[in-house]
Parts: structure tokens; sequence; C-alpha cells
């Protein structure tokens, strides 16, 4: 299944054991399901969900947009500049992420979705290497 609109409004921190749970499954939709409806927030989402061709990778970019507002305070969009030619999130180093944050944020905002993880496990593994707690 593929959400479509992970954003900040729409996870909760569940009080009893503090885990951020996902709210608003309005546009969800089967993974593997012929392109079409183009759902999501501005800012938040793939380039190829605005363009109505969601994948499990359009979920993880959403996190990884969602992870710079949390992180830094700033809308995702501030931070999105054409770079090498394409258009990709710019993590300066004045925003006071570490490094190796800073590129998992990177590579899971990629703006092909081959490039970015493969699954939220993944992810979830790469995050925890960035930020050992």
């Amino acid at each position: 299944m593929i959400h479509r609109d992970i954003k900040p409004s729409n996870l909760l921190v569940r009080q009893r054991d503090q885990q951020v749970v996902v709210l608003d499954f309005g546009a969800i939709k089967a993974a593997g399901l012929l392109p079409g409806t183009r759902i999501g927030a501005e800012g938040y989402s793939a380039p190829e969900q605005i363009q109505g061709r969601a994948v499990i990778q359009s979920d993880l970019y959403a996190i990884g947009t969602t992870l710079i507002f949390l992180l830094t305070g700033r809308s995702p969009g501030k931070l999105y500049r054409k770079q090498g030619g394409i258009y990709r999130f710019v993590l300066d180093e004045d925003l006071g992420l570490p490094l190796r944050l800073q590129q998992v944020i990177e590579c899971v905002t990629a703006p092909v979705p081959g490039d970015r993880y493969p699954s939220a496990t993944e992810l979830a593994h790469a995050l925890a290497s960035a930020v050992p707690l």
C-alpha cells in the first residue's frame, strides 16, 4: 500500500508508548496499480507522485521531506534547488544537521525513485546508524 499523503500534519506521537503513527488513509492505493490520480501535499510529494505515478519510494520521499521540516523548522520547498542540472533538496551546513543524517535525507529524497532506499526497513536502518541513540 502507498499512503500518498505523508506530511507532518498526518503524523501523531502516541502518548502511551511515544511511537509515531500515521493518520489519514484517505489517499491510500495499492502498490502496482495503474497510474492515475494525482494526490499529495505540496512540498512533501515525490516528483513521480505529482505526475500520478506513485510508487513505494514516493512515501519514503515524503518521510524525507517531513524530516526536513521536523529537524529544521523550515518548509522543505525553501531548500529545494537546482543543483547539477536537476532539482533536489540542498541541506546546507548552516542547518546544523549531522553530515550522515544529511546524506540519508538526500538519498531518500533523490529525484529518481530507484536512487532512494528500496524499503522503509532500509531507511529505518540508515536513520538509526546516522543518529545513534
